[in-house]
């Protein structure tokens, strides 16, 4: 007994009416796709909170540190295809803002220029605008000072319960603190004391939380300590 084998032929598909229609119907849902993607308008759209990165390439060879510029966020606006700036396409990480430091040759305050850019393999957009386009940065080298705390004790009556009691110095945790930050705002620093305001009326030795505060000879607070 003989089987006769059945073979296929792409040319005969052509005279199948079944096959023509689907094939007609997959084409034309294509052709509509890349139409609609390319004749669609383009669209402004702004992201919010993108990150200001300091280029510090300069300034670190001369060993100064950006200070102040720690949480700078801007928005973007772009502009581009709906389907390539829409909201599940186009994000803040995508978005690359950098602070320009390329003169800054000495200590100091420094309006820095900001520019934007497309920070990875998602560029087909244009970015038209950003809220901001300049920031503030200070930059100087970084120090590192140990300074003695005073003790300060407010209280809101008499600090002892009766005559009965007598009461020493206040005792403090740690004597010291180191403080850093850059060296022109810890070089102003002369005074730094630690606060406690209590009830009175004590019997006892009690511990309290004390507020510290870092003043210059003018009673300012210095700036970017830590």
């Amino acid at each position: 007994m003989s089987t006769k084998k059945k073979t296929f032929s792409i040319g005969g598909l052509l005279y199948n009416r079944n096959f023509l229609i689907v094939l007609s119907f997959i084409a034309a849902i294509c052709i509509w796709i890349a139409v609609s993607l390319n004749a669609s308008p383009d669209i402004s759209r702004t992201i919010k909170n993108v990150k200001v990165t300091v280029d510090d390439s300069v300034p670190s060879q001369l060993g100064y540190k950006a200070y102040g510029a720690d949480n700078l966020y801007v928005d973007v606006t772009v502009k581009g295809k709906r389907y390539l700036v829409g909201n599940n396409v186009l994000s803040a990480d995508d978005i690359k803002v950098t602070a320009v430091t390329s003169y800054v040759d000495a200590p100091g305050a420094y309006t820095l220029q900001l520019k934007a850019s497309a920070a990875g393999t998602k560029d087909n957009f244009t970015i038209t605008g950003k809220s901001e386009d300049y920031i503030q940065v200070y930059f100087d080298k970084p120090e590192t000072k140990e300074f003695q705390i005073t003790p300060v004790v407010n209280c809101s009556g008499d600090l002892l319960y009766s005559d009965d009691y007598v009461n020493a110095d206040p005792v403090l945790s740690s004597d010291t603190i180191k403080i850093s930050g850059p060296a022109a705002e810890v070089d102003k620093i002369t005074s730094v004391k630690a606060t406690i305001t209590s009830e009175g009326a004590l019997k006892s030795s009690e511990t309290y939380k004390a507020t510290v505060s870092i003043t210059d000879a003018s009673g300012n607070t210095p700036k970017y300590l830590s």
